[in-house]
C-alpha cells in the first residue's frame, strides 16, 4: 500500500520551516560557548543545502507498511535501552 506525499512548497517555505527554528535553538549553544560559530554556521549552511536539494525532489510513493516495519523496529530499540 502507498500513498502519495502531497505537492511541496516553494524551497523557500522549506527553508523558512527548518532554518528559523534552528537558529533560535542554535543562539544559546553559540553563547554559553558549548559549540564554535563556526560549527553552528556549517549546521546551518547544511539544512539551507538540504532544503534546497529536498525542496527539488519530485514527491515519492510512501511504503506505509515499509513504514510500520521501520516505526516497529525504532520502539523495540528504544524498549530495550
Amino acid at each position: 500500500m502507498t500513498l502519495n506525499q502531497p505537492e511541496k512548497g516553494s524551497r523557500f517555505s522549506a527553508l523558512t520551516r527548518f532554518i528559523s527554528p534552528t537558529i533560535i535553538l542554535l543562539i544559546p549553544f553559540v553563547l554559553s560557548g558549548r559549540i564554535s560559530f563556526f560549527i553552528a554556521l556549517l549546521i546551518i549552511v547544511g539544512l539551507v543545502a538540504g532544503a534546497l536539494w529536498h525542496g527539488s525532489l519530485p514527491p515519492r510513493p510512501i511504503d506505509v507498511k515499509q513504514v510500520v516495519i521501520d516505526t516497529t523496529i525504532a520502539t523495540d530499540i528504544i524498549d530495550s535501552i
